[in-house]
């Protein structure tokens, strides 16, 4: 089966194809930067939305973070573009 035009598909979200059109669409360029996941004929894409200004900005503020809790001697765990979701 050939997908000729791609419906609008809802990401995030798992829905039926079989391995041909899970594939045909994971090859597809409008989707190019998702995460793609198949099990038992389901599919689910994920587009992450971090591009590289936000992580840029992330840095900026986890290094001044970090700093100060340096200076105040102060114990910090940190996680860096991490998922809190349950999957």
């Amino acid at each position: 089966m050939v997908i000729a035009n791609l419906p609008n598909i809802v990401t995030d979200t798992w829905f039926n194809v079989n391995w041909d059109e899970f594939m045909e669409i994971a090859e597809h360029p409008d989707y190019q930067q998702g995460r793609f996941y198949y099990y038992q004929n389901y599919m689910k894409i994920e587009m992450s939305p971090v591009a590289s200004i936000h992580g840029n900005t992330n840095n900026v503020v986890a290094n001044v973070v970090n700093f100060y809790a340096t200076l105040k001697n102060i114990k910090i765990k940190g996680w860096v573009n991490t998922q809190g979701k349950r999957i």
